[in-house]
């Protein structure tokens, strides 16, 4: 009987061991992941607003702040345009002079400019030809 007790014991001794093991492994790898996604999280912001002040002229601050409301936490594939718009216009992109924009954005550029253009003439050549004769002086 004593026995059976002992290795009862045993047993409950080396469970609550395993159990309390696993728990202290289980803290520790949280705490190191939470560690590292604060850290990186530190990282970015400090690259985000020292950019930022060399871009000088925003208050950066908001900036973050802004920025972290509409992207921070969230699924990147999931979050709609509609979430940067607060961001663009806190810190609104300035274009710089002298530049030639390239890329697929300045095609898309110039072709929105063309249709522009193009709206423009058509618009122009439904005038009255009296109208199309004063604007022409």
């Amino acid at each position: 009987m004593e026995e059976a007790q002992m290795q009862r014991k045993t047993k409950s001794r080396k469970r609550r061991c395993f159990i309390l093991i696993l728990v202290i492994v289980i803290v520790v790898v949280c705490a190191v992941v939470l560690g590292l996604i604060l850290q990186r999280t530190r990282d970015f912001k400090s690259v985000f607003t020292s950019r930022c002040v060399e871009y000088g002229g925003y208050d950066c601050e908001k900036t973050w702040s802004t920025f972290e409301q509409a992207y921070m936490g969230k699924d990147p594939c999931q979050v709609p345009p509609e979430s940067y718009q607060a961001l663009i216009e806190a810190a609104p992109i300035k274009p710089a002079c002298n530049r030639v924009k390239t890329g697929p954005s300045a095609l898309s550029v110039a072709e929105n400019q063309s249709d522009q253009n193009q709206s423009d003439q058509n618009k122009s050549d439904q005038r009255h030809p009296e109208e199309m004769q004063l604007l022409r002086h």
